[in-house]
């Protein structure tokens, strides 16, 4: 459990929704209004007023008990940054986005987790023209070397997370729920989130104006329920994570961001 618990500290940050390739959601489902976050790309046009070069998003994950996030213990920590330059590939400027997390020393005794993740992705469109990832959990490692997208092809998970954080604000407030799709190791996953309105909540920065977002889960080996973990995006154009609580077999998990820099505005208090 542990091992399952460490892991989804980083990755479950920006991958804790569903893994099922064909549905996308369960037939009692009812939505008021919902929206593809495809639908937002657009070769012609610059979509993206949520981030730009040198962006730089530090996070500290914990695991604790559930709904006692005051007794919990420093699991890792997770680091979102943004080239500041970008790279030209076929005359055409790009982003070029990396993540990376580990465990603490403490728990690496326990179990050793380090995850890096890089995409180029097209500035305009915000497609995926390129991605890697490496990872090592204990004696277990996996690398994927560049991979090419084409354009029928969803992105890769880690710039579908930023995609889904250019969603116009108006838009997002008048959503219900937000499809999307990724490509992870080669398969293609669908998944949503619901949006639960505005919410204010203390953190690191003050008191500040957030989105309280509801991803579904993949109800398994490490979740009871497919929903119950809640994520608060800042309430403005950036929509940045500020906090995340997942809800585990086991406790609980908790992400929350410590340091953010060379954001387009300052974090909305």
């Amino acid at each position: 459990m542990i091992k399952y618990v460490i892991f989804f500290c980083f990755f479950g940050f920006f991958s804790s929704f569903s893994q099922n390739k064909s549905i996308f959601f369960p037939k009692d489902t009812v939505f008021t209004k919902k929206i593809d976050c495809y639908s937002f790309c657009d070769p012609n046009k610059n979509l993206n007023n949520a981030f730009s070069f040198g962006e730089l998003l530090k996070y500290r994950i914990y695991y604790g008990k559930r709904n006692q996030a005051r007794k919990k213990l420093l699991a890792g920590h997770a680091e979102f940054y943004i080239n500041n330059k970008n790279e030209n590939l076929n005359n055409a400027a790009h982003y070029i986005i990396n993540a990376k997390g580990k465990t603490t020393n403490i728990f690496s005794l326990i179990f050793s987790v380090q995850h890096y993740y890089q995409s180029i992705v097209e500035i305009n469109s915000l497609k995926t023209i390129k991605s890697k990832m490496k990872i090592k959990e204990g004696k277990y490692k996996y690398e994927e070397p560049f991979v090419f997208f084409n354009q029928n092809q969803p992105n890769d998970l880690l710039s579908t997370f930023y995609q889904l954080r250019t969603i116009l604000h108006e838009d997002l407030l008048l959503t219900d729920t937000i499809c999307f799709s990724y490509l992870y190791q080669g398969k293609t996953y669908n998944s949503y989130i619901i949006n639960h309105g505005e919410e204010s909540i203390k953190s690191k920065f003050g008191e500040i104006k957030t989105i309280k977002l509801e991803p579904y889960l993949e109800k398994g080996r490490l979740f009871k329920h497919s929903l119950g973990a809640f994520l608060w995006v800042s309430a403005d154009k950036m929509h940045i994570p500020i906090k995340l609580e997942i809800p585990v077999l086991v406790g609980s998990v908790y992400i929350n961001l410590v340091k953010a820099e060379n954001t387009l505005i300052k974090i909305n208090k």
